[in-house]
């Protein structure tokens, strides 16, 4: 879908209302709204006779097979390897999934629920939990198992809007943007070949499928905007501007004027990131640093090569694990893995082991209840305690490795003692690999990720027990200061600039130096650009970031002098706060970076862009 931004037939301006949300799908665009989906799907509240349970449950078996259908007539028009095609493949098995039959099944049969009451409080249940996660991947499922409910409803009749947001898409016929309390990967993908200009949610995150899906589809999105469907109306003229996080209701001549400006700006400057996506990423001196992506989905290895990723620097597999009542087998997984490496087209990939468990809802484990779950029984230690699952995960990767560069990382390990355990079952994985006659790589390097207090601390014996370490400061920062990132109260406070973070982060640097230990990073902190730069003065050459990151942060460090960020970097370990070091930071690189800070090439000059200030990605786990 080609991009398109401003809509030649607009209708009259007015009083410019200005709407908060999150930057899902950087861009700007300007059309009438279409609002979808406002309302949620009614259903019957009926308790059942005796004897009627059984037929209800044949209704619900139905209307799983009749949403079925209609997902795999929306993916047969949806081309091979897109990322909205995974996405609706996912919910296919979702709506088959065990869990939540046997939800529904204990609905019917234990508390004598009609089908669509039955289905109604069982993904209710689900998305609840999901909504209680602390990894906002995996919390940001829960509009899933909603999407998911909704179709079942619909199905057994639901008492709602007989007209669907699917096929309220389908009959826009003029460049508009789409408000909604959510959308779909089937209401998106249904907009593919529609003038949908720009979406406007009111729920989501970075990590949401509306953003995934607006960023693969070129669209400007802003999710989050928590009052959309009570300040817009259809009709309305919209400014959605993806850079700032903001919507703009009926602007004035002086709002629009702006907008468009804005966006032939950015569209320039994204056209011109684009097409340096193959050209290292090089300081002034000529020093060469890796930049690799961050993935969660198999489809997204797509994005990253299309925005210049020299490889994954870390692939998170809990994706795999989730909304299935057991755990995927071994073939199942090498699938998967083949496929992100295929895409990547001999690039090397980092494969994270999963990181899941404690408050993290997956039905494919039988977790205990937690007090603090986050302190608790997941990553390496639930690993470790299911070492059959671990091996076949394991040996996974390993068969993985005979069709690509494979690296293999383990997550949140904070002793010595775990990364020997993981080493002994990584050798057997190996080991029975080699005995089946499966090809493998000669060489499988096995490392870990520094992302508790302990590990970065003792550094230097990880460093001579791992073949490379990757610090995570999404966790390290957590940890470190004692905030709950996802606490929005706190989110201000969780800061990578730290002095006491950045020193952590100076001992890994110097840990890996003394014995030769390649160090990267695959935090939320490279894909900042302030962060970036520091982060090379401090050392590091090898980062990992958001896919779409790597065009702007290649940029911004081929501006810059090497010796200048060192100096910098120096200066940064011995403040005192993290307000001292972006203050810092933003003095000495704005004029150089302000532009890609804003969006904007020839952004008005004036006072000082903060860092907080740079459109929003969340600080999800890495």
């Amino acid at each position: 879908m080609k991009r398109r931004t401003i809509s030649s037939e607009i209708p009259a301006v007015g009083t410019g209302e200005v709407l908060m949300g999150i930057a899902g799908s950087h861009g700007v665009a300007v059309a009438p709204a279409v609002v979808v989906g406002s309302s949620r799907v009614g259903y019957p509240r009926r308790r059942l006779k005796a004897g009627e349970a059984d037929h209800e449950w044949t209704r619900y078996g139905e209307a799983v097979r009749a949403v079925q259908a209609d997902l795999r007539r929306i993916i047969e028009g949806i081309e091979a390897g897109k990322p909205e095609a995974s996405i609706l493949e996912a919910y296919l098995l979702m709506m088959g999934d065990e869990t939540l039959a046997a939800r529904v099944r204990t609905q019917l049969y234990d508390q004598d629920r009609c089908a669509d009451w039955a289905v109604a409080e069982a993904t209710d249940e689900l998305s609840e939990q999901l909504g209680n996660v602390d990894d906002p991947y995996i919390r940001e499922r829960r509009h899933d198992i909603e999407f998911v409910g909704e179709r079942l409803l619909l199905a057994l009749g639901g008492m709602g809007d007989p007209h669907s947001q699917l096929s309220t898409v389908l009959r826009i016929t003029e460049p508009s943007i789409i408000v909604a309390s959510d959308l779909s990967p089937a209401d998106t993908a249904a907009m593919m070949d529609a003038p949908v200009l720009g979406f406007v949610t009111e729920i989501g995150s970075r990590t949401s499928h509306t953003s995934i899906m607006a960023r693969a589809l070129a669209i400007p999105a802003v999710v989050g905007v928590s009052d959309a469907l009570q300040k817009i109306a259809t009709g309305d003229l919209v400014v959605v501007d993806a850079l700032r996080g903001r919507v703009i209701v009926n602007p004035d001549e002086a709002q629009l004027e702006e907008a468009e400006r804005r966006a032939a700006r950015y569209a320039a400057m994204a056209r011109e990131l684009v097409a340096s996506r193959d050209l290292p990423a090089i300081t002034k001196e000529g020093v060469t640093i890796a930049l690799s992506a961050n993935i969660e989905l198999p489809d997204e290895a797509n994005i990253a090569r299309e925005h210049g990723a020299e490889g994954v620097g870390l692939y998170r597999t809990e994706f795999l694990y989730v909304n299935r009542h057991e755990p995927p087998d071994e073939d199942e997984q090498l699938v998967v893995f083949r496929r992100v490496l295929a895409s990547m087209e001999g690039r090397p990939v980092t494969l994270r082991t999963f990181d899941i468990g404690g408050d993290k809802f997956v039905t494919s484990f039988r977790l205990p209840e937690e007090l603090n779950p986050m302190l608790g029984l997941r990553a390496v230690r639930l690993a470790l305690s299911q070492p059959d699952v671990f091996l076949a995960h394991l040996r996974a990767m390993v068969r993985a490795s005979a069709f690509g560069e494979v690296r293999i990382m383990i997550p949140m390990v904070a002793t010595l003692d775990e990364l020997h355990s993981v080493r002994q079952l990584f050798d057997r994985a190996k080991a029975e690999v080699r005995m089946s006659g499966e090809p493998m790589a000669d060489d499988i390097p096995l490392g870990v990720m520094i992302e508790v207090p302990a590990a970065a601390i003792m550094a230097h014996r990880f460093a001579t027990a791992a073949d490379f370490m990757s610090i995570g400061t999404n966790d390290l920062v957590q940890y470190s200061l004692a905030i709950d990132r996802t606490n929005r109260a706190l989110a201000q406070l969780a800061s990578p600039y730290e002095p006491a973070i950045l020193r952590l982060i100076a001992t890994v640097i110097e840990a890996g130096k003394v014995t030769s230990c390649p160090v990267s990073l695959c935090g939320e902190m490279a894909s900042e650009i302030y962060g970036a730069l520091v982060l090379v003065g401090l050392g590091l050459r090898d980062l990992s970031m958001e896919s779409v990151a790597i065009p702007e942060i290649k940029a911004a460090i081929g501006r810059v002098a090497l010796d200048e960020l060192e100096q910098l970097a120096a200066r940064a370990l011995q403040m005192s706060t993290a307000t001292e070091v972006e203050d810092m930071l933003a003095d000495a690189l704005e004029p150089r970076v302000k532009d890609l800070i804003t969006g904007q090439p020839d952004s008005l000059p004036g006072g000082r862009t903060p860092i907080s200030s740079r459109p929003s990605r969340p600080r999800g786990s890495s």
